[in-house]
């Protein structure tokens, strides 16, 4: 059995493909101890050409070929091919450091935990500038239940290693045709993973900066009802937590985690011209999230938030003026 099985969700990736396999296949270590699935999730361009390549030449490399569904589609196709001991995913635009993978799969290969984290680099394509991105909150190497994690912990779909089959037993589907399932993805596995351990090995190169990502400003605003079903799809999964009597840091953990994803959706408004409808909108949100009384009273911590509510959302067109200025 292969230590690491990685996807790649591919779609219209032929400038970054090769990049991202290159640090990868590179490496006989990583080529003898993983397997590569690229999924090529209906793209128009060269990417199935550039897969058929490197699976042409290099015997860990798999491609799926699909139409097009979305990112969680393509995680939850490559998913189901995964055979490694745990599985990462690696998005086609970004890469790894060669070095530090393979010292990292070394540890994955003594690890038990159901969870195995690492430390990245984020790559800022705009300011020229990278930073490493740490995670603080816990001790490298130390073995911790689920039920320890500190609640501010950042596990992130970059980061995070999940074992296989425990995964896959739970019948684990992100939404598909959609965009922003990375939050479903950290979380959906949290209410049956036991234990987890972070390394400090910087393995992932995180880009950041373009303009045609989905996380910019104007890409959030185009795709707001997609946020928003993510959004009260993950308040199910927060109910059948409560249901279940799940309480203590993990509870904390996934609070936190929402509390940051239902503040990122009044940001979206705040930072782009809005309608009449867009505020309506807005308000019959904020109205369903004060259901949440734990959630909502979280996400007062912002302060641009708070002083909308405050206000009855009579200031909106000022906090939209301000909030550009000051960035929340």
């Amino acid at each position: 059995m292969k230590i690491l099985s990685i996807i790649v969700p591919s779609y219209n990736v032929e400038n970054y493909l090769e990049k991202c396999l290159d640090s990868m296949v590179q490496s006989n270590e990583v080529l003898d101890n993983c397997e590569i699935i690229i999924v090529n999730d209906g793209s128009l361009d060269r990417t199935q050409e550039i897969a058929e390549r490197y699976r042409e030449n290099y015997e860990s490399v798999k491609v799926i070929k699909k139409e097009n569904g979305g990112h969680g589609s393509a995680i939850n196709a490559g998913v189901q091919k995964a055979r490694g001991k745990y599985f990462k995913v690696l998005d086609a635009d970004d890469w790894v450091v060669t070095e530090n993978f393979c010292s990292f799969l070394q540890k994955l290969q003594e690890s038990g935990e159901d969870i195995v984290a690492h430390y990245q680099y984020e790559i800022y394509e705009d300011i020229h500038e990278t930073k490493e991105k740490k995670i603080a909150s816990v001790e490298p190497g130390r073995h911790y239940q689920m039920a320890e994690i500190p609640p501010d912990t950042w596990l992130g779909l970059s980061n995070i290693c999940f074992k296989t089959e425990k995964y896959r037993e739970h019948h684990t589907v992100l939404d598909e045709k959609c965009f922003y399932v990375d939050m479903e993805y950290i979380l959906y596995p949290l209410q049956y993973m036991e234990d987890f351990i972070v390394y400090d090995d910087v393995v992932y190169c995180y880009r950041l900066g373009n303009p045609n990502q989905s996380v910019n400003h104007q890409s959030m605003y185009r795709n707001k009802k997609d946020h928003l079903q993510v959004i009260y799809h993950l308040l199910d999964f927060y109910n059948g937590m409560i249901n279940s009597g799940a309480e203590g840091n993990l509870m904390d953990y996934v609070e936190n985690k929402l509390a940051d994803l239902i503040k990122a959706h009044y940001y979206i408004y705040f930072s782009n011209l809005v309608t009449i409808e867009d505020i309506r909108n807005l308000i019959e949100f904020d109205s369903n999230i004060k259901q949440y009384k734990r959630l909502y009273n979280k996400t007062n911590d912002s302060k641009s938030i708070h002083l909308v509510r405050r206000m009855h959302f009579k200031c909106f067109p000022f906090m939209m003026r301000l909030y550009r200025k000051i960035i929340r």
